[in-house]
C-alpha cells in the first residue's frame, strides 16, 4: 500500500515537473519567436527592423527568466529611437515574470519530492517500484488527458474567450488588456501566436507523455522479470 501511495505522488509530482518543463522550453525557443514574426508581420506592424524586434525580444524574454533587471530596451520607430514597452506594458511584465518565477518554484518542488519519494523507496527496498509508478503514471494521465482535452477543445472553439479567461485566473488586475493599436508588446505577440503557442505546448506534453509512458511500461515490466 506505501508504494502504491507513493507511486501516484511520483506520478503527479513527474506529470507537473513535465508540464512546466514544456511550458519553458517552448515559451523560450528562439526558434519558434523567428517562425512566427514572419507569419504574423510583427516588424512590418510595428514599424522596426528585425534586428530591433530580434533585440526587444531577447530583453523581453531575459527580463523574464532574470536575465535581465528591466525592460528598457530602445528601438528606431520612423528614424526616431524611441523606448519599445510603455508604462503599461512593463507593469504587465512584472506580473509575468511574477508567475514565471511561481511556476518555476512549482516545478522544483515538485522535482524535489520526487527525488525523495524515488530515493525513499529505493533506499527501503522497496519492491514493484516500477511497476506501482507505471500504474498510477497511467490512470493519472487519463485524467490529465480528459482535462487538456476538454481544453483543446475550449481554446480551438473560441480562443479568445479561452485566453481572457486564463488571464482572470492568473492576474488579479486588467493590465494584460493591451490595445493593440498602441501597445507594441501585444504586437509582438498577437493572437494567432498565443493560439499557436498553447497549441504547440499541447503537442508537445502529449508527445513527451507518451515517451514517459511507454518508458515506465518498459521499466515495470523489466522490473516483473527480475
Amino acid at each position: 500500500m506505501r508504494t502504491k501511495i507513493i507511486g501516484y505522488i511520483l506520478a503527479i509530482t513527474m506529470i507537473i515537473f513535465s508540464f512546466v518543463f514544456v511550458i519553458d522550453i517552448t515559451c523560450f525557443n528562439r526558434a519558434f519567436y523567428a517562425y512566427e514574426y514572419p507569419k504574423n508581420d510583427v516588424a512590418l506592424t510595428i514599424g522596426i527592423s528585425d534586428d530591433d524586434l530580434n533585440k526587444a525580444t531577447d530583453v523581453l524574454l531575459g527580463y523574464i527568466t532574470g536575465e535581465y533587471d528591466s525592460l528598457d530596451v530602445k528601438v528606431t520607430i520612423d528614424d526616431k529611437e524611441l523606448m519599445m514597452f510603455n508604462e503599461r506594458e512593463i507593469a504587465h511584465m512584472v506580473d509575468v515574470r511574477d508567475l514565471y518565477n511561481t511556476v518555476s518554484m512549482v516545478r522544483f518542488i515538485a522535482l524535489i519530492i520526487f527525488i525523495i519519494c524515488m530515493a525513499y523507496l529505493l533506499i527501503i527496498k522497496a519492491k514493484d517500484i516500477f511497476s506501482a509508478f507505471y500504474l498510477a503514471y497511467k490512470r493519472v494521465i487519463v485524467v490529465i488527458t480528459a482535462v487538456i482535452a476538454g481544453l483543446s477543445v475550449f481554446a480551438i472553439a473560441d480562443f479568445d474567450t479561452f485566453w481572457r479567461s486564463f488571464h482572470h485566473v492568473f492576474f488579479a488586475n486588467d493590465l494584460w488588456l493591451l490595445d493593440p493599436n498602441v501597445d507594441r508588446l501585444i504586437m509582438m505577440v498577437p493572437g494567432q501566436f498565443f493560439f499557436d503557442l498553447v497549441l504547440l505546448i499541447i503537442i508537445v506534453f502529449i508527445v513527451l507523455s507518451i515517451i514517459t509512458y511507454f518508458l515506465l511500461r518498459y521499466l515495470a515490466k523489466r522490473e516483473a522479470k527480475i
